[in-house]
């Protein structure tokens, strides 16, 4: 049989190189700090939509005639299968519609024309218009590119004049045009 020999420390003895070693590092491992990245706030292009309004007085209706959205952004590394939801608000009542779907496209044209009725004079200082673009992403599911917010108090835009405004990412009551 094999005795086993055990050795023993001195603890008064001097110590060696690589206690010395072992005393002076420590378990942490600290790395030289990196600056933190800044988010860019810089406004993002969402695209751009083009349509025209006009009020017929006499039947208290308003005509959108949505024509194209241009310089829409890729998303997913793919074209957009883009269609518009137009909702009209005033002070009575709410009305929606919704725009066909244009496959594979990032400037999508629509040509189409919406009619909301019962749209009053009277109502159009608190009346608000939204355009808002979606993507779909398969049979029931859609992704928001941007929307416009127009207010009707501007009487010139319902002159049956082309107008084109810019698509905000989601779009404050504030920043209403």
């Amino acid at each position: 049989m094999r005795k086993s020999v055990v050795s023993t420390v001195n603890k008064n003895a001097p110590p060696s190189k690589m206690e010395k070693k072992r005393r002076h590092s420590t378990s942490k491992v600290t790395h030289p700090k990196k600056p933190a990245r800044k988010k860019s706030r810089a406004p993002q292009n969402h695209g751009n939509v083009v349509f025209k309004m006009t009020y017929q007085t006499d039947q208290h209706t308003l005509e959108v005639h949505l024509i194209n959205a241009t310089e829409l952004p890729i998303r997913h590394g793919r074209l957009l299968d883009a269609f518009a939801r137009l909702s009209l608000k005033t002070s009575s009542k709410r009305q929606r519609f919704q725009s066909k779907v244009n496959k594979k496209t990032c400037n999508p044209i629509f040509d189409e024309k919406f009619v909301f009725d019962g749209v009053y004079i009277s109502e159009f200082q608190q009346a608000r218009l939204k355009i808002k673009l979606l993507d779909r992403l398969g049979v029931s599911r859609c992704e928001p590119i941007g929307e416009a917010v127009i207010a009707l108090a501007d009487e010139s835009i319902t002159w049956g004049e082309i107008v084109t405004r810019t698509l905000q990412e989601k779009a404050d009551k504030k920043q209403v045009s």
